[in-house]
């Protein structure tokens, strides 16, 4: 029986771009998130952007509104781990978001989670190089390729569960939840006021993310708003009605 559902995160994915990463944290701390999931490839939080002292002022403003790093996001296309001209790029941009991620986790309280999307097959030698970094920076990688990626089971890759995905190739991502042999590395939840189809009751999917044991934040993922800020609020409250202490 649910006692109390995850919390929400903000996925900076759909935050404009103009707004400097502080002042997404502010928006996301006074919007009542208690939790935020940085994208890696946004410039000001890019690990190339941020040298140590930057990293440290990132941290302190996290702890200063008290929210949680949610991890790191990455999103970059699966085909471009096995691609001759964006292989380099790609894998470069992973390995260096996973030390960002653990430096910052020694920061700040930190979900050490790096969710991107990993090329269902091949890149084989690139996926053996993120998942050695990973070992090593004690990182997980959280994978929202659905189908998802097989990986043996001391690899440091998990399924990130991204209904948006899930949904789009038939299948029933509450059913797929409640069904996880393991824990799911990470979880995502889509407010689409674009697709509505794609929002999916949040007491159903908090619901089977509980049967699967899943103990992170759930990332709000805002990409098909039509207002990101009003749809922010929305989601906050629809997520809200899903906690059976709420009034």
């Amino acid at each position: 029986m649910l006692t109390t559902p995850p919390h929400l995160a903000l996925s900076t994915l759909s935050v404009s771009t103009s707004l400097p990463p502080k002042k997404v944290i502010e928006w996301a701390s006074g919007a009542g998130f208690r939790g935020i999931l940085l994208d890696s490839a946004r410039a000001g939080i890019r690990p190339r952007d941020l040298d140590r002292s930057a990293r440290r002022g990132l941290a302190s403003a996290l702890r200063r509104l008290e929210l949680t790093l949610a991890g790191l996001e990455l999103w970059i296309p699966p085909q471009h781990y096995a691609s001759t001209q964006h292989a380099e790029r790609a894998l470069s941009a992973v390995l260096s978001s996973i030390d960002l991620l653990a430096e910052l986790a020694a920061l700040v309280e930190t979900d050490r989670t790096l969710t991107l999307t990993l090329p269902p097959q091949d890149a084989d030698e690139a996926i053996a190089t993120v998942i050695e970094s990973a070992h090593r920076a004690e990182i997980t990688i959280a994978s929202a390729t659905w189908p998802p990626r097989e990986s043996t089971d001391d690899a440091p890759i998990g399924v990130a569960l991204d209904p948006r995905a899930i949904l789009r190739t038939g299948d029933d991502p509450i059913a797929i939840a409640a069904a996880s042999q393991l824990p799911p590395a990470a979880a995502r939840w889509s407010y689409a006021s674009r697709r509505p189809e794609e929002v999916i009751d949040p007491l159903g999917y908090a619901s089977s993310l509980d049967v699967a044991g899943f103990k992170g934040a759930v990332a709000l993922d805002l990409r098909d708003a039509i207002d990101p800020e009003t749809d922010a609020q929305a989601a906050l409250d629809a997520w809200a009605q899903a906690d059976p202490f709420h009034s």
